[in-house]
């Protein structure tokens, strides 16, 4: 709690006190992006933001009204956008997402290069939260990887996973219908996204995360007390001072983004972007922070074989094949995934038995 305290919200406070807040209007490489949890705050702005870049964007969400309204109010803009539903509620909706969105981009053949994993849940119960954030998040990602060829894929984390633990966690959050009230179970999705990161990293996946900074959206304001007397009593320019908008967190996704055309992937090394850059494996000071857990390479063996791949292991093992050829393609997906892991990260030998005593 302490080192989050330090170089998590401590930080976030410093750089928005003096952030600029100027914006800058960008042309973009990237052709067609998908923004997961796109209907409304981070996500939304930042599927606007592509848009105006002269991105193709598809607007994801589980409510299809809403995505289609975003999509209309940026195309009334002069942009192009489509919705698509992406329902990350269970890892099988997010597969059965990712097929159909998947089937829709083929048809063109153009795919997309450019894939925002924004989705996510806070303050639900705690299994959601994992569900969410972690299983269905990586589910949806496998199942467009065929599509993304040598694009980009950006995971946005937070700060918080400065507060869980690598290995040893209590991996019954998985089930527990409990509330995530102590935010415990959103501060382990987003170390273990950290941690799926680079496995996909490591099989060859061009993957950066990127924490967005304190954002004063509806999601923080429900688990925020005050916010009420915040957003009633204290003016937008000071809130700022505090917070980033909406705007200001969509900027730094697409300095995510962008760096990760412009870095060489050094497969399968840490791309952690706070603020403007990539953090130092062991900054120290203000600046940002990935975590010393969130780069051992037993807790991302631990995430990746013991937690995250029994559960797309089963959700895969129920899809029905068709004549698309998605189940062997996603299924083959995960495959490579797990053996670059076994060889990036191998898992701790097994403790050494004693002899046994030899009878005489």
């Amino acid at each position: 709690m302490a080192r989050w305290a330090v170089f998590g919200l401590g930080d976030e406070l410093v750089r928005n006190m003096f952030a600029s807040h100027k914006k800058k209007d960008e042309e973009c490489v990237f052709r067609r992006a998908v923004v997961s949890g796109a209907t409304s705050g981070v996500g939304e702005a930042t599927a606007k933001l592509l848009a105006q870049r002269g991105v193709e964007v598809v607007v994801g969400g589980r409510n299809m009204s809403k995505a289609e309204e975003v999509a209309k109010s940026i195309r009334l803009d002069g942009g192009r956008a489509t919705a698509a539903l992406v329902d990350l509620s269970s890892c099988a909706s997010a597969t059965r997402s990712g097929r159909e969105l998947r089937r829709r981009l083929g048809a063109d053949d153009r795919g997309i290069d450019l894939l925002i994993n924004n989705a996510g849940s806070m303050g639900e119960s705690r299994s959601t939260t994992l569900s969410v954030n972690l299983i269905a998040t990586c589910a949806f990602a496998l199942a467009m990887l065929p599509a993304i060829d040598k694009g980009v894929v950006v995971n946005v984390g937070s700060s918080s996973h400065l507060r869980a633990p690598a290995i040893g966690w209590d991996t019954a959050f998985l089930d527990d219908e409990a509330k995530d009230r102590d935010l415990r179970a959103y501060a382990q999705s987003k170390l273990c996204l950290l941690h799926c990161s680079r496995v996909f990293s490591a099989a060859g996946v061009n993957c950066v995360d990127v924490h967005p900074g304190l954002v004063w959206t509806t999601m923080l304001r429900k688990q925020l007390p005050g916010s009420d007397f915040i957003e009633k009593h204290v003016p937008p320019a000071w809130r700022r001072r505090i917070f980033k908008d909406p705007d200001d967190a969509a900027r730094t996704l697409l300095t995510a983004a962008d760096l990760g055309t412009t870095q060489s992937p050094l497969v399968p090394a840490q791309r952690y972007v706070v603020g403007s850059k990539i953090t130092r494996e062991h900054a120290f000071g203000f600046g940002g922070l990935a975590s010393a857990e969130s780069r051992d390479p037993r807790g991302i063996h631990h995430t990746w074989r013991n937690v995250v791949g029994p559960r797309l292991d089963a959700a895969f093992l129920d899809l029905k094949e068709d004549d698309d050829g998605f189940k062997d393609s996603i299924t083959n997906t995960k495959k490579r995934l797990d053996q670059a892991c076994d060889l990036a990260f191998p898992p701790p030998p097994a403790p050494s038995q004693p002899p046994s005593a030899s009878c005489v």
